[in-house]
């Protein structure tokens, strides 16, 4: 008898299914034919050397759903311009569009690989990039910022 294995999540192209020490030939998105029982079940990609691993148990006639996730890290730092072993002051951090702290050294261990939308606030100034999050490589993004004094305003003297 046999069961079906199928992926509830993205997987990358190009990663490869390895069943029970057996690495078995399959297109990523594609379910997956097993025998019923027990199984150890892993994707990996071989751009990132990262494998997800899964214990799986198929039952007869049944879709067993797993869900890999590639995920990596993203530390974003403050740095003072004038002495940069210095921290810099306080950012405000979004991730598409989505709002995550505020500080000069914050980190976000399990973030979904890929390409985001980084927002970095600083003085009421913001710069948005791109970063890609790759699994098992930590992505550090090191910003210099200084603080500079507000400029006094002009004043016209009419004798």
């Amino acid at each position: 008898d046999t069961g079906t294995v199928k992926f509830a999540s993205a997987v990358p192209q190009g990663a490869y299914l390895e069943v029970d020490g057996t690495v078995t030939p399959w297109q990523p998105g594609a379910a997956v034919s097993l025998p019923t029982g027990p199984h150890i079940v892993i994707v990996g990609t071989p751009t990132y050397t990262y494998r997800s691993v899964h214990p799986v148990t198929v039952a007869a006639g049944a879709t067993a759903s797993l869900a890999p996730r590639f995920e990596g890290a993203l530390t974003v730092l403050s740095v003072n311009k004038a002495n940069p072993s210095q921290p810099g002051p306080d950012l405000q951090i979004s991730l598409d569009g989505r709002f995550l702290g505020t500080g000069n050294n914050l980190s976000w261990p399990n973030v979904v690989a890929g390409t985001h939308k980084l927002a970095v606030t600083v003085f009421n100034t913001t710069k948005t990039t791109d970063v890609t999050i790759s699994p098992t490589s930590p992505l550090v993004v090191r910003y210099l910022a200084e603080a500079v004094a507000p400029q006094a305003p002009k004043v016209n003297v009419v004798p």
